[in-house]
Formats: structure tokens, C-alpha cells, sequence
């Protein structure tokens, strides 16, 4: 799927605590009402890589106060 809304449906469903290297992390960017608006792939160490519109390519944490704030949910593509 094209869009993170699509991958986000699509994507089986993880647990936070048991984010794996590649599974994907998903965002509400403009508010939770839009639904999800952004993913990110995990890294590890709680660490993920995405990319932003106003910094390019990024790794951040998932406890970051922003992500954290407007974390979605994982998932796992099959």
C-alpha cells in the first residue's frame, strides 16, 4: 500500500513492547480524528527512522514528547 493510512490497515498489529527491527510505527500527524498520517520503520532501542518534511530523512525516539504524544499504534507487514 501507498499511503501510511493503507499500511496502517493492512499491517497485523504489535504490541509497543514487542516492536521488532522493521516493523512499522504509525503516527497521527494531523490529529486523530484524519486518522494515521505518517509511519516509520523501527530500528531498535526504541529508536525509529521516517521521513520528515522539514528535516529529510530522521531517526528519533519513540518517547520523543511529539511522538509519543501522537503514537498510533505498530505493525507488521506479513
Amino acid at each position: 500500500p501507498r499511503t501510511s493510512a493503507e499500511q496502517y490497515k493492512r499491517s497485523g498489529r504489535v504490541r509497543k513492547s514487542e516492536l521488532e527491527e522493521g516493523d512499522l510505527v504509525f503516527f497521527y500527524t494531523r490529529g486523530r480524528r484524519n486518522g494515521v498520517s505518517h509511519v516509520g520503520v523501527y530500528l531498535r532501542n526504541n529508536k525509529f527512522v521516517h521521513a520528515s518534511t522539514s528535516s529529510g530523512v530522521t531517526i528519533n525516539d519513540l518517547d520523543d514528547e511529539y511522538y509519543a504524544r501522537n503514537f498510533a499504534g505498530a505493525g507488521r507487514v506479513k
